[in-house]
């Protein structure tokens, strides 16, 4: 039980050290009220270094061959995909990967491996960056 506690605290400390990082900027993505109305996460976006880390706190476990992408909307109005991850992933913070601009940041659920293009009917939570 002690060695759980020591990873939990762990985890909790990496994860809240990232929310202040001093080029971040938090985004909450909100449930999609026809699809996941409850879901929630926060992507956290450092401007300097690109890097997105994503904080799940609410998904439905994805269905097995599935897998949930995160995806970056340029200023462009371009889906670009920063990464994927399973459910099971909720406890801990992702670093997916790295977004350049970005005026939103959505999750969809797409077969595993993920696809090039974004399933506008399978998003589960989206976010607004506020410039």
């Amino acid at each position: 039980i002690v060695s759980d506690f020591t990873t939990l605290k762990d985890i909790v400390n990496k994860n809240n050290s990232i929310y202040e990082l001093p080029n971040a900027q938090v985004i909450k993505l909100d449930g999609i009220a026809d699809k996941s109305p409850k879901s929630m996460a926060f992507a956290v976006w450092d401007k300097e270094s690109g890097d997105v880390y994503l904080d799940v706190k609410n998904l439905p476990k994805n269905p097995e061959g599935m897998q949930y992408q995160l995806w970056t909307i340029s200023d462009k109005g371009q889906p670009i995909s920063v990464g994927v991850f399973d459910q099971a992933d909720q406890k801990q913070m992702l670093n997916l990967g790295k977004a350049e601009t970005s005026v939103m940041f959505a999750v969809t659920l797409e077969k595993a491996g993920g696809v090039e293009s974004p399933t506008m009917t399978e998003m589960y939570i989206a976010g607004k960056v506020q410039s």
